[in-house]
């Protein structure tokens, strides 16, 4: 098996007191974007490696890793990364401004287009940390070419499914550039 090389190999973190586990165990604390395909060249679309690993990071109660790069989102006329149901308290991290998402051009072709939409029930808290949104604004216009058209085209879009919906929400050092609207 392709992991058993891992699970087999020791891994003692640094520092007294620290509990020895395996390789194979350090490397699924989180989930990268780079697990499932995802490029961050700057020209390829991953959107479906980002929108695989969110989904398995959910269901294996694991954070998301997004490394340095940039990674284009660009799936025309849907968010881009669509998270329902949520019952897993979820956090997103990259390595800081040189992490970028950027919404592909013309993505934003019909209104309430998301970079990242979560929804969830009571109790689910989430957390956005290090990395930069580029929204794109030059290559995703307005819907009808003007400020007043109607045009909802989100970085994060975070709603509850039912009454009660997310208990936490922290966004931190996360960089919005270029924003089309809303």
């Amino acid at each position: 098996a392709a992991s058993s090389g891992a699970s087999l190999v020791g891994y003692l973190p640094s520092g007294t007191g620290a509990v020895a586990g395996t390789v194979q165990g350090k490397l699924r604390e989180s989930v990268s974007v780079l697990d499932f395909g995802a490029v961050g060249d700057g020209v390829a679309n991953d959107q479906p490696a980002f929108q695989l690993a969110f989904t398995a990071a959910q269901s294996a109660k694991k954070a998301i890793y997004i490394p340095s790069g940039t990674y284009i989102l660009s799936t025309a006329g849907q968010n881009q990364v669509l998270l329902t149901g949520m019952t897993n308290s979820i956090k997103i991290y990259g390595d800081g401004p040189s992490t970028i998402v950027k919404l592909g051009d013309d993505v934003c072709t019909t209104d309430f287009v998301c970079a990242f939409s979560l929804r969830s029930a009571a109790g689910v808290n989430v957390e956005f940390s290090d990395l930069t949104i580029d929204m794109n604004a030059a290559n995703n216009p307005l819907l009808g070419g003007v400020a007043t058209s109607l045009e909802h085209c989100h970085a994060i879009q975070i709603l509850p499914e039912a009454t009660d919906g997310f208990t936490n929400v922290v966004a931190r050092n996360i960089y919005i550039i270029d924003p089309v609207a809303d």
